[in-house]
């Protein structure tokens, strides 16, 4: 006798907004040749700066000018990094509101505002975890799925533990 009994698909259900884009945007990542060069005219710039101060300035006001300079040139640098982040997060492609995540087993098919896109273990490059998200990196865009999508954190680690094996034994 044949089984005729239905597997339910395990679905998580979430809501995305700005602050899980930017979650996976500040995920570390070794810096571009353009975010160093950009970061390095920053502070060459302070140093500038500092170098064409008059040289009658008294020792303590000279150094308070050098120690401003460095600083707002650091906050500067600081203020270019976070603009960097938030214009990649909005680049994502990931829009706001509803989503619907059914893990078939062998892919994952998301269901958004975006459409419907399929997910399949050679598609995913990296599954991070953080304390409030499961992030799988995939070619195009990423899998964002938060931790109250998930039942507990022992759920969410499951989960990513699961497709992270899936990963690993597809590798080469």
């Amino acid at each position: 006798m044949q089984d005729k009994t239905v597997r339910s698909e395990p679905v998580l259900r979430y809501t995305l907004g700005p602050a899980d884009r930017l979650a996976f945007a500040i995920l570390r990542h070794e810096l571009t040749g353009w975010e160093k060069f950009r970061l390095l005219v920053v502070v060459g710039l302070a140093g500038v700066a500092a170098s064409l101060l008059p040289d009658d300035m008294g020792k303590a006001a000279r150094w308070a000018s050098v120690a401003a300079i460095l600083v707002a040139g650091a906050a500067a640098a600081i203020l270019l990094s976070n603009l960097e982040v938030r214009r990649r997060a909005n680049r994502l492609g990931i829009a706001d509101g509803a989503v619907e995540l059914h893990d078939l087993g062998d892919r994952l098919s998301e269901r958004s505002a975006s459409g419907v896109r399929e997910v399949g273990v050679a598609d995913i490059a990296q599954v991070t975890v953080t304390d409030r998200h499961v992030f799988i990196r995939t070619g195009e865009r990423p899998v964002i799925v938060p931790a109250a999508a998930f039942a507990d954190r022992e759920a969410m680690t499951a989960f990513a533990a699961r497709w992270d094996g899936a990963l690993q034994a597809a590798a080469p």
